[in-house]
């Protein structure tokens, strides 16, 4: 059930990233807040995953304030989005 939670979160973020050219800043902070949140509690694990989770959090940051690049941005709409995908499954 925790999963499935962590899962549908993670889509919120990736539609915060998504949106980001039309979305308030506040929201796109919550969804990569929420990303930073959750990789560094998990990082501590060990778990390397979630240490990139929080890198993609602070990109999120960059991308609220105007500051990306297409690939880079894809690249983490991607990842997030097989990590959300698999969390469901």
């Amino acid at each position: 059930m925790i999963l499935k939670i962590l899962g549908f979160l993670d889509f919120f973020a990736i539609i915060t990233i998504i949106f980001s050219f039309i979305l308030p800043r506040s929201v796109i902070l919550y969804g990569a807040g929420w990303l930073i949140l959750k990789g560094v509690l998990f990082g501590f694990t060990g778990e390397v995953t979630s240490w990139i989770d929080a890198v993609c959090g602070i990109y999120t940051i960059l991308l609220a304030y105007g500051i990306g690049n297409n690939i880079i941005t894809v690249l983490v709409i991607i990842y997030l989005t097989q990590k959300a995908v698999m969390s469901f499954l």
